[in-house]
């Protein structure tokens, strides 16, 4: 780096803060891969929760209220997604999204919390449902059909104006559904709610075991562009890499991940959530294996060994690679860090968590967790973060291609022991080099 900046920051709401220094940069381009099978049943083949998250719904007796505000009380009995990562890189957003999923007989409750820079404003929304398709929002694609070629697509933005369609390749925005959303906008973000009849969709209320494939997506546009999702998604169109969406009975525990992959500077883990009307015996699992290789992308690297064409699959009379090979294979680029296993029983009317935690170097890491009813071995909930454990302090740069030599420096030390809001940091970039 040729230039240097140096002087006083002050600290604000997320702590971080932007600045601008000119230096020359560089543009990778990305490339997609083969696939892996999606067995209609995600409990016939766990191993695929590898590659694509399993959210099991449980039934509400009283379904949350659709006001924009995401209450603790309404959704305890919410099943909640893994912390989405980024279209652009496989691995973790660089700020939180998540969602909850629950249900009543009669629709689908959805509720969406989408944590945004510090330094990034208030979020894009021009207003009308026609250009609601363009601002910073939730787009919600549902496949009742599994393996269909075409979803039900909902966007709700940060002032509550929504719009849907039904995309098959382009989206039909002539189709429209009776559903209800509400947004607001929040210190750190904004979040949301949605209520989603099955009528609406054409459909009865789903059986205990129905599967349907779902994609949640933050849709950032602003301060930049970078769509984060709740399953890996390899390009816009890539519609087979949804997740499931399983519908259970009153029972059902909700699972929640409610907290990782990366917990502080030198820890990583997860933190999972477990409540319910009923007792139930769960099996939590949970890996953390650490890269040999930094910088790989694990899913490149696992789409790559589902090619029935590639030397993995060698021996193999058939057209797929099956999904404990894939796994198998793709673990080999990584060490385990850690493994959590234990079973306990949660009883009715009771919240249980089960803190998984490592201390861990800087380094590229996969987070893997599962659980199960312990009893029928029932999958409830698994799924897989990639990530990079960062250093306490950490820079990171943005260019813009369209302004000779400059460059976006984003500085966030909100993990810095002893740096509160209202605190004075200083920050120097300096030549490696000379130390100027």
């Amino acid at each position: 780096m040729d230039h240097h900046y140096r002087g006083r920051i002050q600290v604000s709401r997320g702590l971080a803060t932007v600045f601008a220094v000119t230096v020359m940069a560089t543009v990778a381009t990305p490339c997609s891969w083969a696939l892996v099978l999606k067995p209609g049943d995600p409990g016939q083949t766990p191993e695929i929760t590898y590659r694509y998250p399993v959210v099991t719904v449980p039934r509400a007796d009283v379904p949350p209220a659709i006001d924009g505000v995401v209450g603790k009380e309404e959704w305890s009995r919410a099943a909640q997604t893994l912390p989405f990562t980024a279209m652009h890189s496989g691995r973790l957003g660089r700020d939180r999204s998540v969602c909850w999923f629950v249900y009543s007989t009669n629709a689908l409750y959805v509720a969406f919390r989408f944590e945004r820079p510090a330094y990034a404003g208030e979020p894009q929304t021009a207003g009308g449902p026609d250009a609601v398709w363009g601002d910073d929002a939730l787009e919600l694609f549902l496949r009742p059909e599994f393996g269909a070629k075409w979803e039900y697509n909902f966007v709700l933005n940060a002032k509550g104006v929504r719009a849907d369609g039904r995309r098959s390749g382009g989206t039909f925005k002539g189709w429209n559904a009776e559903w209800r959303g509400a947004a607001r906008q929040g210190e750190h973000g904004y979040e949301g709610e949605l209520m989603i009849p099955f009528a609406s969709l054409g459909q009865m209320s789903p059986a205990p075991g129905t599967a349907w494939e779902f994609l949640a997506v933050n849709v950032r546009q602003t301060p930049d562009v970078e769509i984060g999702c709740s399953s890996h998604l390899r390009h816009w169109n890539a519609t087979e890499d949804f997740g499931y969406l399983v519908f259970g009975d009153a029972a059902t525990p909700a699972i929640r991940p409610v907290a990782g992959p990366s917990l502080s500077p030198g820890e990583a883990g997860i933190v999972i959530e477990a409540a319910g009307s009923a007792a139930n015996a769960l099996a939590v699992m949970a890996r953390l294996y650490r890269s040999r290789d930094p910088g790989a992308n694990y899913y490149d690297t696992m789409i790559a060994n589902a090619n029935p064409l590639g030397k993995q699959a060698e021996g193999l009379d058939r057209e797929f690679v099956p999904a404990a090979r894939v796994v198998e294979e793709t673990l080999k680029d990584y060490l385990t860090a850690n493994a959590w296993s234990v079973t306990n029983t949660l009883a009715a009317d009771r919240l249980m968590r089960w803190p998984f935690v490592a201390a861990v170097p800087v380094g590229d890491y996969v987070l893997h967790y599962r659980v199960a009813d312990a009893a029928t071995g029932r999958l409830l909930a698994g799924g897989t973060t990639p990530f990079r454990q960062t250093p306490a302090f950490v820079v990171e740069t943005t260019p813009y291609l369209l302004v000779a030599r400059v460059l976006e420096v984003v500085c966030d030390y909100s993990r810095v022991e002893g740096v509160v809001a209202g605190a004075q940091v200083t920050a120097e970039l300096v030549n490696p080099t000379d130390g100027r």
